[in-house]
Parts: structure tokens; C-alpha cells; sequence
């Protein structure tokens, strides 16, 4: 996918959580661990609902402001590239997982950021400051959920 707007940006997004949900669902099947399993679980539901929340964000933000182009920003800075898993979740530690998931959230924190100080309107700043703090809110609950486990 070409990612030339902030529309882009959000179905982009939103695919990534759905594709990183489906993925841990299926880990889910397979973690012999009790704690992992549980674990995955709750993860697999979590990217759920933040796909679910950024397309809410979709809905509700200015189609003038989801037309703003980022191209030009995103070419000196490209989207990490995610894809379906060749390893099995299932087989990892909690802190494997953890360490996984918290990187790849980190990766989109940081283009929120990149988007956010580069944009030309307000609205697109505020947008982005909406995606960037749905992102933050919800890695922070996902690290509370792993240290408990």
C-alpha cells in the first residue's frame, strides 16, 4: 500500500492492528503455556479494539484534513513494513512478546511524532495528536497487562 494521505495513514494503521490481531488470535490456539495463552488473548482482543478506535477516528475527522498529504514527509522516513509472522507467538516468552509488540507500537508512536511535527494545519496536528495519544494510552495498558502476567 501506498501511503500518500493521512487517510492513508489511518487505513494503513488500522489494517496493521487488524493483521497483528488475527495473527496473535491464531498464536492463541497453539500456546501450550497457560499464561501465554491468556496472554495472547487479551493482546489479540486489544489490537481489535484499537482498530475498531482509529476507524472511529476516521469517521469523525475532516475529510479535508484526511486529504492532507504526508508523501513527501513519509519518503525520508518509509512505514515499517509489516507482514504475516513466521514465527509462531505461541513459542515465545511473555517478555518475548512483549519485547516484539512493544517495538513494532513504538514504530508507529515515532511516525505519529514524525507526522505530527511536520503538519501543516492544525487539524492534521490535532489528528495526529489524537493517534499519537490512542497509541501511547494503549501501549502503556499493554505493558500493565504483560508485567502482570
Amino acid at each position: 500500500m501506498q501511503i500518500k494521505t493521512l487517510e492513508d495513514v489511518l487505513h494503513w494503521t488500522t489494517a496493521y492492528h487488524e493483521l497483528l490481531s488475527d495473527s496473535i488470535a491464531h498464536a492463541v490456539e497453539r500456546a501450550e503455556n497457560g499464561a501465554v495463552s491468556l496472554l495472547l488473548d487479551y493482546l489479540a482482543k486489544h489490537e481489535s479494539t484499537l482498530a475498531q478506535l482509529i476507524r472511529l477516528l476516521e469517521q469523525t475527522a475532516d475529510a479535508k484534513t484526511l486529504s492532507t498529504l504526508c508523501s513527501e514527509y513519509l519518503d525520508s522516513r518509509p512505514v515499517f513494513q509489516y507482514h504475516q509472522r513466521n514465527e509462531d507467538l505461541a513459542e515465545l516468552t511473555i517478555n518475548d512478546i512483549a519485547t516484539k509488540l512493544v517495538r513494532e507500537h513504538q514504530q508507529l508512536i515515532e511516525l505519529y511524532r514524525f507526522l505530527y511535527w511536520r503538519a501543516e494545519t492544525g487539524s492534521a496536528q490535532d489528528l495526529l495528536k489524537q493517534l499519537l495519544m490512542l497509541e501511547e494510552h494503549q501501549a502503556m495498558k499493554m505493558n500493565q497487562a504483560v508485567n502482570r502476567s
